[in-house]
Parts: structure tokens; sequence; C-alpha cells
């Protein structure tokens, strides 16, 4: 982890989000104090319960490794500290679905979560859980449009340390067009980046179910790309600009998800964009305000912490103890 990054993580006004919810997430299974892993996944655990999302518990995903217990050669394997973890996440990607698609005489909304074999080597095999039908995937059949969390990977804390930091956003009161969000990116997205129209605007905490996320387009606002390095969200209409204020006053999260045309658009259709390399999320602040206040946190979709979990890109965060978070950036901050 870059210094900046562990200074972010211990700053107990910018919420665990994005990647420091992964990080928060892979401290409870893998930081070497039991108390620091403790803490942490109570606070996880306590953020889970304030929501709609359905408790599946370590006992469900271990009814479901040993119904699909791999094969001699790739074996499903996973310890109890495993099986915790990924009761979690599993309960977290619940949640994106809560009060959405549920399945007749079932207990639950239909989330899954590919767990990828603690043993397994890279992106391996591993069983993808599921209230509809939990299957065992050899290497390479693991769905590709899931959440994953691949048990193998980033056991450690040296390859996770590296997440991208930096970027910086603030309220400006433009001229033209009223109160905008400017928010400025450490480092280039890609080739030609453009804002993707998952782009929400929604409270932090909010109990309905993620895939129910507000778009910007639906508040009369948009978020747009200045240059490469800068972009903004504005409002597009009258109500827009109501919203945008009444979002400043509840310390809402915007989160900005950012598209780049592939490195060789001679093997894909012209102009189709694919997955951007990272989301950015803000919190917002109410006006009047420092502009420095504005908590600025990445999603990445690069690079060992991306790899070890992908997870849906939610407005929750836990609430941890501000010793438990200094203890995650001393402990990362020195791998």
């Amino acid at each position: 982890m870059t210094r900046s990054f562990a200074r972010t993580m211990a700053d107990p006004a910018v919420p665990v989000i994005g990647d420091l919810l992964r990080l928060a997430f892979h401290a409870s299974r893998h930081h070497p104090d039991r108390d620091v892993r403790d803490g942490v996944g109570a606070a996880i655990d306590r953020m889970l319960a304030a929501t709609a999302a359905f408790a599946y518990g370590p006992d469900d995903v271990a009814k479901i490794i040993q119904s699909h217990p791999g094969t001699p050669l790739a074996p499903m394997v996973a310890d109890h500290e495993d099986l915790t973890l990924a009761a979690r996440v599993w309960r977290y990607c619940a949640f994106a679905v809560a009060g959405h698609e549920r399945l007749p005489g079932r207990p639950g909304p239909v989330a899954e979560l590919f767990l990828g074999s603690a043993d397994a080597v890279g992106a391996g095999h591993g069983v993808k859980l599921s209230a509809m039908a939990a299957e065992f995937c050899e290497r390479g059949e693991a769905p590709s449009n899931s959440p994953c969390l691949r048990l193998g990977m980033a056991r450690g804390t040296s390859g996770i340390a590296l997440p991208e930091c930096g970027d910086a956003a603030a309220l400006v009161l433009d001229p033209r067009h009223g109160m905008t969000l400017d928010i400025r990116l450490a480092q280039a997205p890609g080739r030609d980046p453009g804002v993707s129209p998952r782009t929400w605007l929604a409270p932090l905490g909010r109990a309905e179910g993620g895939y129910g996320l507000p778009l910007l387009a639906n508040c009369g606002l948009k978020a747009e790309m200045l240059s490469a390095l800068r972009l903004r969200i504005l409002a597009t209409t009258p109500e827009g600009a109501i919203r945008l204020a009444a979002a400043c006053a509840d310390r809402a999260v915007v989160s900005v998800g950012i598209d780049v045309l592939p490195k060789d658009p001679t093997r894909t259709q012209p102009g189709r964009r694919v997955r951007g390399p990272f989301d950015v999320l803000v919190q917002l602040a109410p006006a009047g305000q420092p502009a420095a206040t504005l908590a600025c946190v990445r999603y990445s979709r690069a690079g060992d912490l991306a790899e070890w979990m992908e997870m849906p890109v939610l407005p929750l965060a836990p609430d941890i103890a501000p010793e438990l978070r200094a203890a995650i950036a001393t402990r990362y901050a020195r791998t």
C-alpha cells in the first residue's frame, strides 16, 4: 500500500467504501492480530445486519462445499476462517439484489459468489455459491459475470498493498451551472476515457438493495469527462440542482464508473467501450464546508486486490473504530 492509501484508511472522516472496504474484508481474515480480525469482522457484521441482506452464514457455505468437494486433483479447500469471510462477502452480494428477484420456496435473493479454493493457483478452481444452483467449477469455468472471492490469492499483504490513490474531489460554484462536483484523477484511466452509465448517487447505508440505486441520469444530473484527468458532475435541470443540494446535506455517495476504449480497437466493434480500470466514490458534504473535506476513494478493477475480490460497488460502509483503522493502515503500509 502506498503511504497515501494508508493515511486514507486511517482517516476516520473517510468512509470505508470501495478499495478500503475490500481491505477491511481482507484484514478481517488475514491481519495477524486476532483482536483486530475479530473487531473488523464484527464491524462488517453490524453493517450487514443493518441492511436487507439475507443472513448467509459459514454453515451455509460449508454445506455447499461438502456437496461440491471438487476432484482429487483440484479439491475445494477452505478452513473455518475462509468460510466466515466467504459468508460475509456472499451476504454483501445478497444486499445488492435485496428486494428484487427471489426464488419460490427458497430463503433469499438470487445472489451468486464464485469462491476460489484456498489451494488454487491464480484464478483456478472453486465453487459457485448460489441459492439457485451451486456448482463446482474447474479452472477457466468460473462465471465471468459473478462476484468472486479467490481464497488462494493475496493471502498475505504484499500483493494487495498497491491500490492507486491520490484522486481529489471538491464542490465548485460554476457561473453557468451552479454547484458542481469537480473530480481530479491522479492517473489517466486509459485510452479515451468516458463516464459509464452505471454512475449513481445514493445515501450511505441505503437499505433497499444495491441494484436499485438511482442513476444520475434519472436524478437530473450528468457526469462528463473534461479531460483524461478531470471530470465533473452537474445538474441538467432545476430539480437536479435541488437533488444535488439535498444529497450534499445528506452526505450521500456518488459512484462514477470510468470506461475506456480497448487497447486494440481492431479486435472489437468500433467505438465499443470496455469495463473501466476503476470507479471513483465520493462522499458529498454540506455546502459551506471546506472543499478539501470531500472523501474520495477508488474501487479498482485491476491488480491483486481486484483479482482477490470482485464485488458490487454499493453505498455500504462499516463503522470501524479509529484504533482498528489505524492498526489496518499500519500493517498494510509496512508491506
